[in-house]
């Protein structure tokens, strides 16, 4: 990488005016060839912006560039995790407030008010489980 006091040399701007304009080089292998050349470390930017600066121009569009190469293995078949449920203890009666975790019912199970008890099966559509949300949404009768 070029440093702030380092400068292009006439040998080095030379050999980028050649291939800027002559070549049909991407401005990242005219920086390497620039280091293969003239000893001159620089990126792609700084070709670009040394170019730029001395007004050169390019009659085409640049058509060779570097071959990327994926770094990654290519992906194998998905792989497919059966979902299984874990077996939830029901206490009872259902389950208190405090005692629901996140994904547990919250469906009202019984009628005392003092000792107000919940579903507590695991939710599948927002707070309630299946059961008690077809109960709680019912769909539209089409005519």
């Amino acid at each position: 990488m070029g440093t702030k006091g380092s400068t292009w040399s006439d040998e080095a701007k030379g050999v980028l005016r050649e291939l800027w304009g002559t070549s049909q080089l991407s401005a990242s292998l005219i920086a390497d060839e620039l280091y293969r050349r003239c000893r001159l470390r620089v990126t792609r930017n700084a070709v670009i912006g040394q170019a730029h600066r001395m007004k050169l121009s390019r009659p085409y569009a640049t058509v060779v560039t570097k071959e990327r190469v994926d770094p990654r293995p290519p992906p194998g078949p998905p792989r497919h995790v059966p979902f299984r449920l874990k077996p939830v203890r029901r206490p009872v009666g259902g389950y208190r407030l405090f005692d629901l975790a996140d994904d547990m019912c919250r469906w009202p199970v019984g009628d005392d008010p003092r000792d107000m008890r919940y579903c507590g099966k695991r939710t599948m559509v927002g707070d309630y489980c299946a059961d008690h949300a077809t109960k709680l949404w019912v769909q539209r009768r089409t005519a």
